[in-house]
């Protein structure tokens, strides 16, 4: 990169504005810009958030984009249909 006058510490490490488009800005996952500025923001600060199923909303704007109902607070339910995997263990555990 050098050679052709590009610094990656500009890239990587330079201060960003909040009005800079981004390279993936054009990919959506569903979450409002506004939310990942913000969650970016938080996340220099060292600050997490909990997961929104036990909390009040975040307003991030996924769950809309991906059909997705809220559930709050412990249901009986299983909320992702993921199972855990682990050594002697199968993904699947029907199989």
């Amino acid at each position: 990169m050098a050679r052709h006058g590009l610094s990656i510490d500009w890239y990587v490490h330079r201060h960003r504005d909040r009005d800079e488009v981004l390279p993936w800005a054009h990919v959506s996952a569903g979450l409002h810009a506004d939310f990942l500025w913000q969650d970016w923001r938080d996340a220099l600060a060292e600050h997490g958030l909990a997961d929104c199923r036990w909390t009040p909303c975040y307003d991030c704007g996924v769950c809309p984009a991906m059909g997705t109902e809220i559930q709050a607070g412990p249901t009986g339910r299983t909320l992702l249909p993921l199972t855990v995997a682990g050594p002697g263990r199968r993904a699947d555990a029907s199989a």
